[in-house]
């Protein structure tokens, strides 16, 4: 039997992760389920740079995650995710009891602060709807970043159908390799 699978993104804003889960739409259509909490923030709260009602926000993820999942999409989790050990328990939560192989990418874009900055500066010069992020906060997810990666690679205990990538954004087609296999 096929694995359904999770995508699992960990990257500051503007590393690409929005835009491969936009590529990904438009090669699988209806197969794959974004979850998003921007978006999330958008339609439940009404501003997508409210962040005072998170934990709302990601018990509705988590929600939408799990059920997704349960109904055999390729699902697509698109968010910062700079916590190693949170990540970890919410991926554990969301799969639990579920035969479901997990790709966990890690945005190396994110490792050029300067380029995410300004892909977010080009964003919001265009009129995309995205997250302001101040450059202070980008600072801090560029911190957060580095110590989340190394946390992932250091830990002994990752599950066997776990795989951790560290995503080029001109890796496009082995991704999607990877999810049709």
């Amino acid at each position: 039997m096929k694995k359904n699978k999770l995508v699992f993104c960990i990257g500051i804003s503007g590393s690409g992760k929005s835009f491969l889960r936009s590529q990904l739409e438009d090669k699988f259509g209806n197969k794959i389920k974004a979850i998003c909490p921007d978006d999330l923030r958008k339609s439940v709260l009404g501003d997508i740079n409210k962040q005072d009602e998170n934990d709302k926000i990601f018990a509705i993820a988590a929600n939408k995650t799990k059920e997704s999942l349960k109904n055999n999409y390729i699902t697509y989790f698109d968010a910062t995710g700079l916590n190693w050990s949170q990540n970890k328990k919410s991926i554990i939560d969301y799969t639990e009891n579920l035969n479901i192989e997990v790709l966990i990418l890690f945005f190396m874009d994110s490792e050029d602060l300067e380029l995410c900055k300004e892909r977010i500066f080009q964003d919001l010069l265009q009129g995309k709807d995205r997250s302001k992020v101040p450059e202070n906060i980008s600072d801090k997810q560029h911190e957060k970043f580095m110590i989340c990666m190394k946390n992932a690679l250091d830990d002994d205990n990752i599950p066997s159908n776990w795989s951790i990538i560290l995503y080029n954004s001109n890796e496009f087609k082995f991704i999607l390799n990877l999810l049709k296999g």
